[in-house]
């Protein structure tokens, strides 16, 4: 697993936002702040809280992009 700046862009059901950030290419779940889903429209699933890899437990609304691009992966969760 490493940790890497890269681009990356979000897009949701509003639309969608490039941006620079953190990547894990470990993780099961991205972290984006409560505007920047706004702007681009998640589904929220309705659970508030979830276990990190590592025994944290973490809070905050659990949601869902349409789909996320890093570089020029595409990683959509629509199937």
């Amino acid at each position: 697993m490493d940790i890497f700046r890269t681009r990356v862009s979000f897009k949701g059901m509003r639309g969608s936002k490039d941006c620079i950030a953190l990547v894990d290419t470990g993780a099961a779940m991205s972290v984006i702040d409560r505007s920047l889903a706004g702007n681009v429209g998640v589904t929220y699933t309705g659970r508030r809280s979830l276990v990190s890899a590592t025994g944290h437990k973490l809070e905050g609304e659990v949601a869902i992009v349409r789909e996320l691009v890093v570089e020029d992966e595409v990683l959509d969760t629509i199937r």
